[in-house]
């Protein structure tokens, strides 16, 4: 996938990472609208960069990635320790994908958007996942939503995320023996 690098000649900072030639030019523009800064004072190169997906598609990857161990050890008893590994596996293949993606959840700033893989269940496939719990028409009103550790930048980047690991999410999600 071609990315387009914008960077700072005098000090190499890079002001972003943009999807198209065009968005780059934008970003460019509008820096320099800002600053005392010109258009020549950029440079824009263009890159090939991998999917999340093809340079991590696995635990196993993640980690060599992140510079982990891939060892789990974590005893909680039979019962549950298939959920443990399975949510230990899908936080550190999502930490590996945010870092490739450049994404940072910051939990203090309400205006990033952050989103999650969104399962719904059926039954009769034997299959299911938890997509939130809501509480309406009472002196309060909460939600809980998938937990923080599993959010994206994007929608596209979560469904993706969802497809290609649904078996690990419903090894955590299922009381399954």
């Amino acid at each position: 996938m071609k990315k387009y690098i914008v960077t700072n000649k005098e000090n190499q900072d890079v002001l972003g990472k943009y999807d198209t030639k065009g968005e780059a030019s934008e970003a460019i523009i509008s820096e320099c609208e800002d600053t005392d800064l010109t258009v020549f004072d950029f440079d824009c190169k263009e890159v090939e960069e991998k999917e999340p997906s093809e340079l991590c598609p696995d635990f196993a990857e993640s980690c060599k990635y992140l510079g982990i161990n891939d060892e789990f050890v974590f005893d909680c008893g039979d019962d549950h320790i298939k959920a443990m590994q399975s949510l230990y596996m899908l936080c550190v293949i999502a930490q590996a994908w945010n870092k490739i993606d450049g994404f940072v959840p910051d939990w203090s700033d309400g205006s990033q958007w952050k989103y999650y893989p969104w399962f719904v269940y059926q039954q009769e496939k034997g299959h299911a996942g938890f997509v939130s719990a809501n509480t309406y028409n009472t002196p309060t009103n909460t939600n809980a939503h998938i937990g923080s550790r599993l959010c994206f930048k994007s929608s596209n980047r979560a469904r993706q995320f969802g497809e290609m690991f649904t078996d690990l999410f419903n090894d955590f999600l299922l009381f399954n023996k």
